[in-house]
């Protein structure tokens, strides 16, 4: 991506986290399993960032930042399509 302010490019690497808090089912037994997984992918994507960051290396790409972001809303995103199709 080029950054619109210095007009460098990035590689820019998109995760998605996993929602932690699940909505409550009949089988809360189900969702606690699946709360606490998505807490350890979680986790593990998080120290993968911390890890990162620490290196410097001439073969491997130089980390700048990382942010959480929420999901867009639906009309948000419907918004983005349209603006990309002009």
């Amino acid at each position: 991506a080029i950054n619109r302010l210095d007009r460098r490019e990035y590689a820019i690497k998109k995760i998605f986290l996993e929602p932690e808090e699940v909505p409550r089912e009949r089988g809360e037994n189900i969702s606690m399993a699946k709360s606490k997984l998505a807490k350890m992918q979680n986790e593990k994507l998080r120290r993968e960032v911390v890890t990162i960051s620490r290196m410097t290396h001439k073969n491997i790409v130089r980390y700048y930042q990382a942010w959480v972001e929420d999901p867009p809303r639906i009309e948000e995103e419907e918004d983005v399509e349209e603006k990309k199709r002009r």
